[in-house]
Protein backbone atom coordinates (compact mmCIF):
# COMPACT_ATOMS: atom_id res chain seq x y z
CA UNK A 1 0.00 0.00 0.00
CA UNK A 2 3.03 2.14 0.77
CA UNK A 3 4.37 1.76 -2.75
CA UNK A 4 0.68 2.19 -4.19
CA UNK A 5 0.72 5.98 -2.61
CA UNK A 6 4.50 6.55 -3.42
CA UNK A 7 3.53 5.68 -7.34
CA UNK A 8 0.99 8.17 -7.11
CA UNK A 9 3.06 11.02 -5.50
CA UNK A 10 5.44 10.20 -8.29
CA UNK A 11 3.09 10.57 -11.29
CA UNK A 12 0.87 13.56 -9.58
CA UNK A 13 1.92 16.93 -11.31
CA UNK A 14 1.56 20.52 -9.89
CA UNK A 15 0.15 23.28 -11.97
CA UNK A 16 1.50 26.39 -11.04
CA UNK A 17 -1.06 28.46 -12.27
CA UNK A 18 -4.05 26.15 -11.02
CA UNK A 19 -2.75 26.14 -7.27
CA UNK A 20 -2.41 29.83 -7.55
CA UNK A 21 -5.78 30.16 -8.07
CA UNK A 22 -7.01 28.28 -5.73
CA UNK A 23 -5.03 29.80 -2.77
CA UNK A 24 -6.11 33.01 -4.03
CA UNK A 25 -9.53 31.69 -3.76
CA UNK A 26 -9.19 30.31 -0.13
CA UNK A 27 -7.20 33.59 0.64
CA UNK A 28 -10.37 36.10 -0.99
CA UNK A 29 -12.73 33.58 0.94
CA UNK A 30 -12.06 33.41 4.45
CA UNK A 31 -9.76 36.46 4.92
CA UNK A 32 -10.22 38.74 7.73
CA UNK A 33 -9.58 42.28 8.58
CA UNK A 34 -6.79 41.52 11.30
CA UNK A 35 -4.80 39.06 8.45
CA UNK A 36 -5.25 40.87 6.07
CA UNK A 37 -3.53 43.92 7.71
CA UNK A 38 -0.99 42.07 9.16
CA UNK A 39 0.12 40.35 5.43
CA UNK A 40 -0.34 43.22 4.07
CA UNK A 41 2.22 45.01 6.21
CA UNK A 42 3.82 42.17 6.44
CA UNK A 43 4.51 41.58 2.48
CA UNK A 44 5.08 46.06 2.21
CA UNK A 45 7.82 45.83 4.60
CA UNK A 46 9.81 43.37 3.02
CA UNK A 47 9.89 45.25 -0.18
CA UNK A 48 12.87 47.46 -0.94
CA UNK A 49 14.52 49.62 -3.89
CA UNK A 50 15.77 46.97 -5.66
CA UNK A 51 13.20 44.29 -5.04
CA UNK A 52 12.41 41.38 -7.70
CA UNK A 53 9.69 41.77 -9.85
CA UNK A 54 8.15 39.07 -9.06
CA UNK A 55 8.13 40.01 -5.34
CA UNK A 56 6.49 43.35 -6.44
CA UNK A 57 3.72 41.85 -8.51
CA UNK A 58 3.18 39.12 -5.51
CA UNK A 59 2.61 42.07 -2.92
CA UNK A 60 0.24 43.77 -4.93
CA UNK A 61 -1.95 40.58 -5.54
CA UNK A 62 -1.85 39.58 -2.21
CA UNK A 63 -2.52 42.94 -0.81
CA UNK A 64 -5.61 42.98 -3.04
CA UNK A 65 -7.11 39.18 -2.09
CA UNK A 66 -6.59 39.88 1.19
CA UNK A 67 -8.53 42.98 1.51
CA UNK A 68 -11.74 42.71 -0.79
CA UNK A 69 -13.94 40.27 -2.70
CA UNK A 70 -11.90 39.30 -5.84
CA UNK A 71 -13.38 37.16 -8.66
CA UNK A 72 -10.27 36.47 -10.51
CA UNK A 73 -6.61 36.99 -10.35
CA UNK A 74 -4.70 36.38 -13.62
CA UNK A 75 -1.23 37.02 -15.09
CA UNK A 76 -1.51 37.38 -18.53
CA UNK A 77 1.63 38.03 -19.86
CA UNK A 78 4.49 36.02 -18.75
CA UNK A 79 4.59 37.04 -14.96
CA UNK A 80 4.78 41.00 -16.05
CA UNK A 81 1.16 41.84 -16.79
CA UNK A 82 -1.26 40.66 -13.98
CA UNK A 83 -5.54 41.38 -13.69
CA UNK A 84 -7.24 41.61 -10.65
CA UNK A 85 -11.37 41.61 -11.33
CA UNK A 86 -13.51 42.36 -8.40
CA UNK A 87 -16.78 44.07 -7.65
CA UNK A 88 -16.82 47.64 -8.03
CA UNK A 89 -19.07 48.19 -5.12
CA UNK A 90 -15.77 46.85 -3.07
CA UNK A 91 -14.27 50.37 -3.38
CA UNK A 92 -17.36 52.04 -3.99
CA UNK A 93 -20.47 53.33 -2.13
CA UNK A 94 -23.65 51.66 -4.04
CA UNK A 95 -24.60 53.68 -7.40
CA UNK A 96 -22.71 56.45 -6.57
CA UNK A 97 -19.11 57.55 -7.64
CA UNK A 98 -18.05 58.22 -4.03
CA UNK A 99 -15.31 55.85 -2.60
CA UNK A 100 -15.77 53.59 0.87
CA UNK A 101 -14.27 55.60 3.57
CA UNK A 102 -13.02 51.65 4.84
CA UNK A 103 -10.63 51.48 1.72
CA UNK A 104 -8.64 54.60 2.15
CA UNK A 105 -5.61 52.61 4.05
CA UNK A 106 -5.83 49.75 0.95
CA UNK A 107 -5.21 52.63 -1.49
CA UNK A 108 -2.37 54.09 0.27
CA UNK A 109 -0.57 50.78 0.42
CA UNK A 110 -1.14 49.91 -3.42
CA UNK A 111 0.73 53.30 -3.50
CA UNK A 112 3.45 52.11 -1.84
CA UNK A 113 3.93 49.18 -4.22
CA UNK A 114 3.80 51.51 -7.09
CA UNK A 115 6.03 53.56 -5.91
CA UNK A 116 8.63 50.72 -6.18
CA UNK A 117 11.50 50.14 -8.21
CA UNK A 118 12.41 46.59 -9.28
CA UNK A 119 16.16 46.57 -10.56
CA UNK A 120 15.70 49.08 -13.28
CA UNK A 121 11.69 48.42 -13.84
CA UNK A 122 8.75 50.47 -12.52
CA UNK A 123 5.08 49.36 -11.72
CA UNK A 124 1.99 51.09 -13.50
CA UNK A 125 -1.58 50.41 -12.67
CA UNK A 126 -4.45 50.54 -14.93
CA UNK A 127 -8.01 50.93 -13.79
CA UNK A 128 -10.61 49.72 -16.22
CA UNK A 129 -14.40 49.99 -15.22
CA UNK A 130 -17.12 48.34 -17.32
CA UNK A 131 -19.83 50.74 -18.75
CA UNK A 132 -22.72 50.97 -21.06
CA UNK A 133 -22.25 51.91 -24.50
CA UNK A 134 -21.40 55.75 -24.25
CA UNK A 135 -23.54 58.60 -26.09
CA UNK A 136 -20.28 61.14 -26.82
CA UNK A 137 -22.95 63.74 -27.36
CA UNK A 138 -23.93 63.12 -23.87
CA UNK A 139 -20.48 63.20 -21.70
CA UNK A 140 -20.39 66.76 -21.28
CA UNK A 141 -23.45 66.88 -20.18
CA UNK A 142 -23.76 63.74 -17.89
CA UNK A 143 -20.73 61.59 -17.56
CA UNK A 144 -21.93 58.18 -16.71
CA UNK A 145 -21.36 56.51 -13.42
CA UNK A 146 -18.17 54.69 -14.40
CA UNK A 147 -16.54 57.08 -15.90
CA UNK A 148 -17.22 59.36 -12.96
CA UNK A 149 -16.32 56.24 -10.69
CA UNK A 150 -12.68 56.07 -12.95
CA UNK A 151 -12.17 59.62 -11.88
CA UNK A 152 -12.42 59.86 -8.70
CA UNK A 153 -10.35 56.48 -8.53
CA UNK A 154 -7.62 58.03 -9.74
CA UNK A 155 -7.72 61.17 -8.08
CA UNK A 156 -7.79 59.05 -4.78
CA UNK A 157 -4.40 57.04 -5.72
CA UNK A 158 -2.70 60.06 -6.74
CA UNK A 159 -4.22 61.91 -3.50
CA UNK A 160 -2.44 59.04 -1.34
CA UNK A 161 1.03 59.25 -2.87
CA UNK A 162 0.75 57.62 -5.85
CA UNK A 163 2.60 59.06 -9.10
CA UNK A 164 0.68 60.52 -11.94
CA UNK A 165 2.90 58.62 -14.47
CA UNK A 166 2.37 55.43 -13.03
CA UNK A 167 -1.99 55.36 -13.04
CA UNK A 168 -4.14 55.86 -15.38
CA UNK A 169 -8.23 55.10 -15.43
CA UNK A 170 -10.62 54.69 -18.01
CA UNK A 171 -13.30 52.83 -19.11
CA UNK A 172 -14.34 49.92 -21.54
CA UNK A 173 -17.94 48.71 -22.52
CA UNK A 174 -18.51 45.78 -20.12
CA UNK A 175 -20.58 44.89 -16.98
CA UNK A 176 -20.60 48.29 -15.08
CA UNK A 177 -20.83 46.47 -11.69
CA UNK A 178 -17.10 45.13 -12.21
CA UNK A 179 -13.94 46.75 -11.76
CA UNK A 180 -10.13 45.66 -13.32
CA UNK A 181 -6.98 46.75 -11.83
CA UNK A 182 -4.31 46.12 -14.42
CA UNK A 183 -0.62 45.91 -12.57
CA UNK A 184 2.33 45.54 -14.96
CA UNK A 185 6.01 45.90 -14.63
CA UNK A 186 7.86 47.46 -17.10
CA UNK A 187 11.50 48.43 -18.10
CA UNK A 188 12.40 51.99 -16.62
CA UNK A 189 13.23 52.58 -20.58
CA UNK A 190 10.42 52.19 -21.77
CA UNK A 191 7.23 52.40 -19.70
CA UNK A 192 4.24 54.06 -20.10
CA UNK A 193 0.82 53.14 -18.90
CA UNK A 194 -1.65 52.36 -22.14
CA UNK A 195 -5.02 51.55 -22.68
CA UNK A 196 -3.89 49.25 -25.59
CA UNK A 197 -6.65 46.62 -26.74
CA UNK A 198 -5.69 43.58 -25.14
CA UNK A 199 -6.98 39.61 -26.40
CA UNK A 200 -9.76 38.58 -23.01
CA UNK A 201 -9.73 35.59 -21.50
Amino acid sequence: MLAFFILLNALATIEEEKSRQVLTSVAATFRSVVDADTSAQVLLAELGPTSDPDEVLEAMEQLWVTSVSVIKVERLTAGQLMQITMPANELFLGGKAELRTDRRDLLERAARVLSVQAKSMVAELELVLGTEPIDPAKLDEDPPLPIRRAVVLAGALLDVGAAKDKVSAGVRVGDPKVLRLRFAIRAAARARVTFQPRAEP
